[in-house]
C-alpha cells in the first residue's frame, strides 16, 4: 500500500519535483560560480532558475487558472528584472519590474486574504513590528539617497512593505509564506547598500539565497494554500 502510494505520487508529481530539483540545481550553480568567476553567460543561468519555476507553475493543477497565470506573470517579471539588474548601466532599471512582480502578488494573496481572512492577535503584533521595521528602514534608507532616485527607492519600498502587510494577513502566514516575503526584504536590502551606500563584494552570494529562496518558498506556499482550499 505504501509503496503504491509513493508511485502514485510521483506518477503524478513528477515533473513537478524535476522542475523542482533543477530549478535549484540552477541557483546553486550560480551562486557557486560567483566566487570563481563572472561571465555573460551566467545571466541566463540566473533567469533560467527562476524561470523554471514559472514553468513548474504552469505545469501545477490549479482550479483556479486567474491565480495560476499571474503568478506565472510576476515570475515573469521577476526573471526580466534579474536580467536587467545585471545589463543595465544603473540597477535603478530594473526597479519597475521588480515592483510589476511584487505588486501581481500583492493581488493574489489579497484575493486569498479576502476570501479566508482570521483576524488573530499574533497577526496584529506582527504587522505592528512590520509597521515598525519599515518605518526604521525607510528613514534609514532615505539618508542613502536624494532626488528622482529618492522617489523611486522609495516607492518600491512602500510596495515591498505592501507585500509584507498582506503576507501578514494571509492564512497561510505562518507556514512559511512570511519567511519567503522576509527572504526578500533582507536580499533588497543588502542589495540596496550595495548599490546605495558601499560596494559589497560579497553582494552576490548574500542577496541570491535570500532572493531565490523568497521565490521558491512564496510559490510552494500559494500553491499549496490553494490546492488545500480546491480539496475543502
Amino acid at each position: 500500500m505504501d509503496r503504491a502510494f509513493y508511485q502514485n505520487f510521483f506518477s503524478r508529481y513528477n515533473n513537478l519535483v524535476i522542475l523542482s530539483i533543477v530549478s535549484l540545481l540552477l541557483a546553486l550553480v550560480y551562486g557557486y560560480s560567483q566566487f570563481y568567476f563572472t561571465h555573460s553567460s551566467l545571466i541566463v543561468i540566473k533567469a533560467s532558475s527562476i524561470l523554471l519555476l514559472a514553468l513548474l507553475v504552469r505545469s501545477y493543477n490549479l482550479n483556479d487558472k486567474i491565480i495560476n497565470k499571474l503568478l506565472i506573470t510576476a515570475l515573469l517579471f521577476h526573471a526580466m528584472g534579474d536580467i536587467v539588474i545585471e545589463l543595465a548601466p544603473s540597477f535603478i532599471y530594473s526597479i519597475p519590474f521588480f515592483a510589476v512582480g511584487h505588486i501581481i502578488y500583492c493581488g493574489v494573496i489579497v484575493k486569498m486574504v479576502i476570501a479566508n481572512f482570521k483576524p488573530t492577535w499574533l497577526r496584529a503584533a506582527l504587522l505592528a513590528g512590520i509597521f515598525c521595521l519599515a518605518a526604521y528602514l525607510l528613514t534609514l534608507v532615505s539618508t542613502w539617497v536624494s532626488g528622482l532616485l529618492f522617489v523611486n527607492v522609495i516607492v518600491y519600498a512602500a510596495i515591498l512593505t505592501v507585500l509584507t502587510v498582506v503576507t501578514a494577513l494571509h492564512p497561510a502566514c505562518f507556514k512559511f509564506l512570511i519567511f519567503g516575503v522576509i527572504a526578500y526584504v533582507i536580499s533588497d536590502f543588502i542589495l540596496a547598500y550595495h548599490y546605495l551606500v558601499q560596494n559589497l563584494h560579497l553582494k552576490v552570494y548574500l542577496s541570491w539565497p535570500f532572493y531565490y529562496m523568497a521565490q521558491f518558498t512564496i510559490i510552494a506556499s500559494l500553491l499549496n494554500h490553494c490546492q488545500s482550499i480546491s480539496k475543502l
